[in-house]
Formats: structure tokens, C-alpha cells, sequence
């Protein structure tokens, strides 16, 4: 699923809003899921690590609002089951957390950088591993040379 410009301002409103309308402050978001304030931060501006991250925290912030007795303000891309998606990995958004390490200190997150498998890289030094552990952790990205990643 890619979102236009104008697709995109406004799922990012609606995820900003419902956040607000939550009241719940970032670092209770970021330890209910499993995360850090600031990639809390980064999936409310709609810069995910994960395709799958703006979703997790949609169920969230519903969960929250519907658990206060307040109904959530209506999304327009957000909608229906992720599984009906197949691009989604379902058994993320079910998890219900948010990477992890994405804001840590002494990790790079390198976005665009994929292995074969199309996982994330993640990069500490000149150390380069997948995201999901796959099979092709150590493969280089398409067009490497010599030892760096190349962005898609």
C-alpha cells in the first residue's frame, strides 16, 4: 500500500490525533510498545522502520481510546483487517510491539537498505546484519561494493 502526498499528511494527522486524544504521553506508548519515546515519535510522523508500524500503533491508540470509553477519530487508509494485505506481516501487527532497538545508541539505522530477502539492514560500525535474522543476514544488498550497502 503506498500513500500519495496528500494520502499520507492525512494518515499521519489522524495517527497525531488519536495519540492526543489518547492522552497518553510518549513514553507510556513507548513502554507499552516495547519501544523508545523517540521511534514512538518517528511512527507518529509516519517514518516507520517497518511497513507494518503505523499499524501496530493504530490498534494501540484504539485499544486505548475504546478502553477510556472514547471513540477513536475515523481513519481513511488505516482501515479494515492488515491480514486482508498480503505485503503485511500479520504476526507483527498481532505482536502489538514496535522495533525495538530503532533509536538506540550505537545503531544506524540505514533506511532503504534491504538483503535479498528484502529485510532491513541494520548497521553498528562496519558490522551489517538483517533485521529478521533470515537466512540471507550476511548477503549484501544489490549493487554492493566494496563492503557498503547501497540505498534502493
Amino acid at each position: 500500500m503506498s500513500l500519495n502526498r496528500d494520502e499520507t499528511a492525512a494518515t499521519r494527522a489522524e495517527l497525531q490525533a488519536n495519540f492526543r486524544l489518547s492522552g497518553v504521553t510518549l513514553e507510556e506508548a513507548a513502554h507499552d510498545l516495547g519501544t523508545t519515546p523517540a521511534h514512538v515519535q518517528e511512527v507518529l510522523d509516519l517514518e516507520p522502520v517497518r511497513i507494518e508500524e503505523p499499524w501496530v500503533l493504530r490498534d494501540y491508540l484504539v485499544r486505548v481510546l475504546r478502553a477510556g470509553n472514547r471513540e477513536p477519530q475515523p481513519f481513511s487508509k488505516l482501515v479494515g483487517d492488515p491480514r486482508q494485505h498480503w505485503f503485511l506481516d500479520a504476526g507483527f501487527i498481532e505482536a502489538g510491539r514496535l522495533v525495538a532497538w530503532a533509536s538506540l545508541p550505537g545503531h544506524r539505522w540505514l533506511k532503504g537498505h534491504f538483503c535479498q530477502c528484502r529485510h532491513p539492514y541494520w548497521m553498528n560500525r562496519t558490522k551489517v546484519r538483517s533485521v529478521s535474522g533470515c537466512a540471507a543476514s550476511w548477503i549484501p544488498s544489490r549493487g554492493n561494493r566494496g563492503g557498503r550497502t547501497k540505498e534502493w
